[in-house]
Parts: C-alpha cells; sequence; structure tokens
C-alpha cells in the first residue's frame, strides 16, 4: 500500500490556484475584451433582436476602425518597453499621411500609379522620421525629459500637418491606394491584412531579434543590457571603486556615498586607465566641462585639491596594475606632447610589475627619411634614445598603418599593459580613427592607459 501525504491534495490546489490566478492576471486584457463582446451581443440580441459579433459587416467595420490606433500602437510599443514616452507619435503619424497624400497627388498621372505610391511613401516615412530625430536629440543630447520634448512636437507635427493640409481634408485620386483601402481579399479587408503582417513582423522582431533584446534590456537595467550582449561605454572615477572607498576617505577624509560594485568592474570587457595629471582635471573642472561652473567651485575647493588628486592618481594607477606579471609598451608618436612624462609613467609601471618594458616607433611612409622633418626626427631620436637610458627596448617599425604594426606586435610579444599618448587635434583627416579606439577594439584583453 502507498501512503499519501494529507497535505498533498491541499498543496496541489493551492498550485492550481495559484496558476489560476497568474493566468488570470497575465489574460486580462483579452479577458475584458471577451466580457465587452459578449455584452455588445446580448444588447443587440435584446435591442434589435440580431447577432453583432456574427455579423460580416461588423466585424468587418471593426477591423478596419482599428487599424489606425493599433499602427499607432506598434511604433508606441516599442518606446514603452525601452522605458520612454512619446506624446507625439499621433500627430507624426498625421503629418506623414498628409505629406503622404500631396507627393501622391503630385506624381499620379506624371509616374507609374504603383510608382507614384511607392515614393509618397518614402518620403512620408523620410518626413515622419525628422520629428524622431528631433525628439532623440533632444532627450539623448540636450537630456530634456521626454514627456517635455515630445509635448512640445506634438505641436510643432500638428501645425505642420495642419498648414500642409491647408486645414482640410486632402483627398487622393491615386487608383493603386484607393484599391488597397477600399477592397477585400478573402472577405477581409487590405489594408487589416496589412496591418496583421506589420504586427506579427513587430512580434517577430520583438521576440526573436538582437535589436528586440536591446530593446527590452534598454528598458530594464544596466545588468540586462549586459545580459543582452549591449556594448555599454562609460567612464567612472577611481573614488567610486567599492573596494576602495577606505583608502579614499582616508586620503580625502570624503565618505564617498554613490559606489559601484566590483563585480560590475571585473564584468568590463575592456578598461582603459585615462591618467589625467593633477593641473589639467582642475583646468577642466575650472572650464566647466566636468560639473557646472557653480558646482566646479566648490568642488574645487573641498574634494578636487591638488593633495586629494595626486593621492587619487596613485589608488588608480594600483587598480589599474592588479593584473600581475605582464608585458609593458608606450607607443611612441613623432607628434607626442609630452614624450618624457611618457617614458616615465611606462617606466614606473614596468618597475612595479617587475616587468619588461617596450618603446615602440612604428615610421610609416609619411615619416621616411626622406619626408619627415629634422626637427621632428631629432625628437624622435632623443626619446628613443632616453627610453634606452631608462631600461626600455627599443623597437623600430615599418609599417603603412600604425594601429595594424601595434596591434602585431602587442599580439607578438605578449603585452599586457599598454601606455599612450592623449590624441592631439586632427586637424588635415578629422574623420580617421583614433589610434586607442583600434587597439580597443583589437585588444581587449590589454590593459590600456591613456596620459
Amino acid at each position: 500500500m502507498t501512503s499519501i501525504p494529507l497535505d498533498e491534495p491541499a498543496s496541489e490546489r493551492t498550485t492550481w490556484a495559484g496558476s489560476f490566478r497568474a493566468w488570470v492576471t497575465s489574460m486580462r486584457a483579452w479577458i475584458f475584451l471577451g466580457f465587452l463582446l459578449v455584452g455588445f451581443e446580448v444588447w443587440a440580441r435584446i435591442a434589435y433582436n440580431t447577432t453583432f459579433l456574427f455579423n460580416p459587416h461588423n466585424l468587418s467595420s471593426i477591423a478596419v476602425f482599428t487599424v489606425g490606433p493599433l499602427l499607432l500602437a506598434l511604433g508606441q510599443t516599442f518606446v514603452v518597453i525601452s522605458g520612454g514616452i512619446d506624446l507625439s507619435v499621433g500627430f507624426t503619424m498625421g503629418l506623414a499621411a498628409v505629406v503622404f497624400s500631396q507627393i501622391l497627388n503630385l506624381s499620379t498621372g506624371v509616374l507609374w500609379d504603383p510608382l507614384a505610391m511607392a515614393v509618397a511613401a518614402v518620403v512620408a516615412l523620410l518626413a515622419s522620421a525628422i520629428p524622431g530625430v528631433i525628439n532623440g536629440l533632444l532627450i539623448a543630447k540636450l537630456r530634456i525629459p521626454p514627456f517635455i520634448g515630445t509635448l512640445g512636437m506634438y505641436g510643432v507635427a500638428r501645425g505642420i500637418a495642419y498648414l500642409l493640409a491647408r486645414g482640410t481634408t486632402v483627398p487622393i485620386s491615386n487608383p493603386v491606394v484607393t484599391y488597397i483601402g477600399n477592397e477585400s481579399l478573402l472577405s477581409i479587408p487590405i489594408t487589416v491584412l496589412i496591418t496583421i503582417a506589420l504586427t506579427c513582423g513587430m512580434m517577430f522582431m520583438l521576440s526573436q531579434s538582437r535589436f528586440g533584446q536591446h530593446v527590452y534590456a534598454i528598458g530594464g537595467s544596466r545588468q540586462a543590457s549586459l545580459r543582452a550582449g549591449i556594448n555599454v561605454i562609460t567612464t567612472v572615477n577611481v573614488q567610486h571603486f567599492e573596494s576602495l572607498y577606505n583608502i579614499v576617505e582616508e586620503a580625502t577624509g570624503v565618505r564617498v556615498k554613490e559606489r559601484v560594485p566590483d563585480e560590475i568592474i571585473a564584468k568590463a570587457y575592456q578598461i582603459v586607465n585615462i591618467d589625467l595629471p593633477a593641473e589639467d582635471l582642475q583646468k577642466r573642472l575650472e572650464a566647466g566641462k566636468i560639473y557646472p561652473k557653480e558646482r566646479a567651485e566648490a568642488a574645487l575647493e573641498n574634494f578636487f585639491t591638488t593633495e586629494h588628486l595626486t593621492r587619487l592618481r596613485e589608488a588608480s594607477e594600483q587598480e589599474s596594475n592588479v593584473g600581475g606579471l605582464g608585458q609593458v609598451m608606450v607607443a611612441i608618436s613623432s607628434h607626442g606632447p609630452d614624450p618624457g612624462r611618457l617614458l616615465r609613467k611606462t617606466a614606473r609601471l614596468a618597475a612595479q610589475l617587475n616587468a619588461q618594458w617596450y618603446a615602440v616607433y612604428v615610421r610609416t611612409p609619411d615619416e621616411s627619411v626622406v619626408k619627415i622633418d629634422a626637427e621632428v626626427q631629432r625628437r624622435v631620436l632623443h626619446t628613443l634614445e632616453a627610453a634606452q637610458k631608462m631600461g626600455g627596448l627599443v623597437i623600430l617599425l615599418k609599417h603603412e598603418q600604425v594601429a595594424q604594426a601595434l596591434v602585431s606586435f602587442i599580439k607578438d610579444y605578449g603585452i599586457t599593459h599598454v601606455i599612450l599618448g592623449r590624441p592631439g587635434k586632427r586637424r588635415l583627416r578629422p574623420f580617421d580613427r583614433l589610434l586607442h579606439d583600434d587597439l580597443i577594439r583589437e585588444l581587449p584583453g590589454v590593459y590600456l592607459t591613456i596620459v
């Protein structure tokens, strides 16, 4: 005989009840819609002695009138999932409709009817993208709250649409558009079929594509973004490291409340240490590049003093050297602002790691012996001689691309720490990628320090 615990049926009932409540909660919108439709059907039977739900004309009319709100909801779904709000979407859609109608009327009779419709659709999409781009810039760059920014665009889009339509309805004379708007396929309006296809495409995009994962992650948290594989680029001051809390308090006398857990730092795909002298950072503060000027004065007098910044630099240097033994390399440039400081930084780092260090200079065709300026050549030679005297191994490479040459050298020699000077002004080729950008992309496991 098999004994059954007396509390098992109650447990099963509790589990079933919990599952049922969860199902009702997840389906509450559909349940409400079902009650609504049943209510309409009962009302039609009592008042008119006819059917509401099983009348094909009623169903078709409901579906057609649902197309507009549903198309609006498709776009708004992405906004809501990503954690935002857009109040301008309705009149942005209205603006697109007016532009579509005007372009369609201008091109009908001039272009083939389907081509005229396609041209009008493309122009309308481009026109509707302009408010979206402006909203994005206002919210992402100027930090204007989405409610305020999109509310303003709501009025702008509405006004432009009103002016283009001259305050009246814009008639359409294109037979292709007329056919799509009025005809049916298998007794289903074509506009409804198009909306169903767009809805299915949106659902697939959200659930199956990488873009959909990013949308969900953006509306979630930083951890969700990382799990979704989104590249998150951020900066953090060394005083915000959780593990350095006591050190920062002893060095500055300030208890930093905003701290980043070490586990977040440990998950970083790449860490770049920006090593600024205290004077340079103080100048950036005075110029209002870090804090507003009214806050910068108090920060300079309290936390960001020269003594405090020097101690924080030492803590940052120690933290970036946790990786253990390795090989150190400094890239020598013919246009570096202070090569002596680069060499001293590299020599100190190599001594702390008990590692060999290399001073690497890549000579490009533009810096060949017959092209390079004599003064520049003397400065490079002087820098390389100083590197030798400080214990570094000097390596001269010839290559057309500095980044490619350095990446190959770093991989071949097993370099673990790379020192670079800050990039100067790019007057001749402003669209060229910066050297440290290429190294970050090609060398994810290497510690990069910019001095």
